[in-house]
């Protein structure tokens, strides 16, 4: 796909999204308010800041809910293909936060599918390890899951799946058929 990158961008124009560094604004952007808010807490909230950044993130999920930008945006070619490689790292970092504490969802693998494929070979050390927690973490949520004909088992099973195979990790397969 990125050798042809440069005719794909000009097929797919450019839609806004927020800057690699606003975890929380990517939160509603990609999840919507709600999951934001279980996640963070009212936006309102007269909290003091650990940073520069989570302040400048609440004030743009202020002006997100001001513009009525509160519902999860799809992750559209318009959107991932406009991604540094570092932007797509960053946003997969936060949706393993975010789905440590919220579990699995259908936009959530909407959003995993689509930044695992926006990822180059050769991976960087830290993203391995990173896609290799993911691949724990979707691991630990199947074996939660109380049905073999939950609707999330089949969205895990594709996750670890790209990860097995397209990333080369091949010791975190498993027999996943058999769920």
């Amino acid at each position: 796909m990125f050798e042809y990158r440069s005719d794909l961008k000009k097929k797919f124009e450019r839609k806004t999204f927020p800057h690699a560094d606003k975890f929380e604004e990517w939160c509603v952007y990609c999840l919507g308010l709600d999951k934001y808010r279980v996640l963070y807490g009212e936006v309102e909230s007269e909290t003091s800041y650990d940073t520069k950044a989570a302040e400048d993130s609440k004030k743009g999920v202020k002006s997100m809910i001001r513009k009525g930008d509160i519902e999860p945006h799809q992750p559209l070619l318009s959107i991932v293909l406009h991604m540094r490689r570092r932007h797509v790292i960053r946003v997969l970092m936060y949706h393993i936060a975010w789905m440590e504490v919220l579990g699995f969802s259908h936009c959530q693998g909407e959003w995993l599918y689509a930044l695992l494929v926006a990822l180059d070979t050769p991976l960087y050390p830290d993203t391995c390890a990173m896609i290799r927690n993911l691949s724990r973490l979707c691991s630990k949520l199947r074996s939660e899951l109380t049905s073999p004909k939950d609707k999330f088992l089949k969205p895990l099973n594709m996750i670890l799946s790209i990860i097995s195979v397209y990333f080369d990790q091949k010791d975190m397969s498993d027999n996943f058929m058999e769920y």
